[in-house]
């Protein structure tokens, strides 16, 4: 499916469409979520929906999925991880991302949807590995969150065609990436230093 595809499937079942896409479109539709919800933004700008529901829907849909990968995980995250690392390059990227969720923790949600493959084996990782759910829920939809608002921003303001917002997706998303690592290493270093003041407290008393 092509861009301007996705701006007629907007044009003719509105929101319902952004929030199918989002929500299920890992599973049949071939375009990153950046390019989608960088339409929606763009459709937003055009009039064919309106900027703040077509914001909250897309996030919707996000928050669906996200919610739906969490819940394969606790129950069937063997196969979900077998579905998502078939490819070699996958499965190398899996074996990191899985290093540093040993070693890190739930904490590794906080930047799980900057990245393309990770916004799926984050939650299942975190369902495998019985993460509860408000953690999960605040490290992933703030993840999010963060991530969505900028790309239906940047379709709103910029989008001004399809074939804009392929370009803007190649430019800006490695800049987003970036932004994500630069968050998780913030995470990290905010643990950090509340473990070291525990431990002097402790010391202290």
């Amino acid at each position: 499916m092509e861009s301007s595809e996705l701006l007629i499937f907007m044009e003719e079942y509105g929101y319902v469409a952004l929030y199918v896409m989002l929500s299920a479109g890992t599973f049949f539709i071939p375009l990153p979520n950046e390019v989608i919800i960088m339409m929606g933004g763009f459709a937003s700008s055009h009039g064919i929906l309106h900027p703040v529901p077509a914001f909250f829907t897309s996030y919707l849909g996000i928050m669906t999925a996200l919610t739906c990968w969490f819940l394969i995980g606790k129950s069937f995250g063997g196969l979900a991880l077998s579905i998502l690392v078939r490819k070699e390059r996958a499965k190398r990227r899996f074996e990191r991302f899985q290093h540093r969720f040993s070693k890190y923790g739930e904490y590794t949600l906080g930047i799980t949807y900057f990245f393309p493959l990770l916004r799926h084996l984050g939650p299942v990782l975190a369902g495998m590995n019985r993460v509860k759910f408000w953690k999960f829920a605040l490290l992933a939809y703030g993840s999010a969150f963060i991530w969505a608002l900028a790309f239906f921003w940047l379709g709103n303001r910029f989008g001004d065609s399809a074939e804009t917002v392929n370009a803007l997706f190649n430019r800006f998303g490695p800049a987003f990436i970036a932004a994500g690592c630069a968050l998780f290493a913030g995470m990290i270093l905010l643990r950090y230093v509340q473990r070291k003041r525990i431990k002097s407290q402790q010391h202290g008393g």
